[in-house]
């Protein structure tokens, strides 16, 4: 499947959806920033820590996904 992703400008937040636009995500006082689009299949492995079923599951039930990077 072809989901959207989104990284929060100041911090480490990421954010997998199923909107193009963006306009789902969770509110905050940050900027989302696009990232492209991103594959997941169910049997995908693990993202951002996260198995790739547990991020679908999320994005179904929730329509995103948030997770975060370490950043350098």
């Amino acid at each position: 499947m072809i989901f959207y992703r989104f990284h929060q400008a100041s911090g480490a937040a990421v954010v997998i959806t199923n909107d193009i636009t963006g306009a789902n995500l969770p509110k905050t006082d940050d900027v989302w920033l696009a990232d492209g689009q991103t594959k997941i299949t169910e049997r995908g492995g693990a993202r951002l820590g996260v198995d790739s079923r547990a991020i679908i599951d999320a994005i179904e039930r929730e329509g995103f996904f948030v997770g975060s990077v370490r950043r350098a």
